[in-house]
């Protein structure tokens, strides 16, 4: 005989799919979250590798890079035309981040930019995982909406007004109103066009002094307010992307066209720097990020893909996770380089 086998019934196999439900439910979270503390870590481990990789080439060259090099080489005994070249701070550390295939694809006589393709050299197009944020989900891919480029999530920090080398603001500025001791200092950064900079230069120390932050592939929008951080979000459109090359270096538009003109600096293509970014559509930047906007808050700062902070390397190595709610002046400070303003714990 046959013994009787008790089986499931219809109610308590729903209340077994519930649990299972509910058990799945309050593991996701955990899993996600401990996803994304490995992806922050190997941001930051990124980070840190640019970030030797720039004491290294100071240590070999006795200056760190300059974050674009506009100039012109050729033969100057004719009255020839010479293009312009627009290769990055990113190109010149290459060997030191154990990419020295790369570049020797490069020639730094030679422009980063294909004028008669219309597109980039061959080695500015290559992708490379390093100089990428894994959480970020913008524009990693070169592609149409990068105009070819590769692009990258680490930037330079320009500092001051991003273009200067040296700059500060007025005694009797909204910024020195608000915050007097920044009045009259030397706010610029580490980076800047065509200069380069020592460490001996960083008088504000090389642990109190930005080197290189993260920025996210498509950029932040929100008010353009300087004095503010953390009020942007990200970019959610390629179309409206501002996106950092890794390896052209583009002019930047508008109040800094003086500078470039006067300074005879074309576009990559040799046109000339205009009120308007070089590519429409999405815009092509050099790989930096300006000071005086504050960490996730608008395009040409700092901002990063992990809610709630942004990565940054400073000058002595390190790397720290800096909230998206520090005080603005703090982070003006952090910034630059020689600014002699005392730094509260960040």
């Amino acid at each position: 005989m046959v013994p009787n086998r008790r089986a499931f019934t219809l109610v308590e196999l729903l209340v077994v799919i519930a649990i299972i439900g509910i058990l799945i439910a309050l593991l996701l979270p955990a899993v996600q979250a401990a996803r994304e503390a490995a992806r922050r870590s190997q941001c930051a481990n990124n980070l840190k590798q640019i970030g030797l990789a720039l004491l290294n080439y100071e240590d070999a060259f006795k200056t760190l890079p300059p974050s674009v090099v506009y100039g012109c080489p050729g033969d100057r005994t004719t009255a020839t035309a010479e293009i312009p070249y627009h290769h990055t701070w990113i190109t010149r550390i290459l060997p030191f981040l154990e990419q020295q295939a790369l570049y020797d694809q490069m020639d730094p006589l030679r422009p980063a930019w294909d004028v008669a393709a219309g597109a980039p050299m061959s080695f500015a197009r290559i992708r490379l995982d390093s100089l990428l944020c894994p959480s970020d989900y913008g524009l990693t891919q070169p592609g149409t909406a990068t105009h070819g480029t590769a692009v990258t999530c680490y930037a330079g920090c320009e500092g001051g007004y991003g273009w200067e080398y040296s700059f500060s603001f007025s005694t009797s500025s909204t910024v020195a109103q608000r915050y007097p001791e920044l009045g009259g200092r030397e706010t610029a950064g580490i980076f800047a066009p065509t200069f380069t900079c020592r460490l001996a230069a960083v008088t504000d120390g090389t642990s109190n002094t930005i080197m290189v932050g993260e920025v996210f592939s498509r950029g932040y929008e929100g008010t353009p307010t300087l004095y503010t951080c953390g009020n942007g979000k990200p970019i959610d459109s390629d179309s409206r992307a501002y996106t950092r090359s890794a390896f052209v270096g583009v002019p930047l538009p508008g109040n800094s066209t003086s500078f470039f003109t006067n300074a005879g600096i074309v576009n990559p293509d040799g046109s000339a720097v205009g009120t308007l970014f070089w590519k429409t559509g999405a815009a092509i930047l050099a790989p930096t990020f300006v000071g005086r906007y504050g960490a996730n808050s608008y395009w040409p700062g700092a901002h990063g893909s992990h809610p709630g902070i942004v990565n940054v390397g400073l000058a002595d190595g390190s790397t720290h996770a800096i909230s998206e709610t520090i005080d603005w002046g703090a982070w003006c400070k952090l910034c630059a380089r020689a600014d002699g303003c005392p730094l509260a714990e960040f």
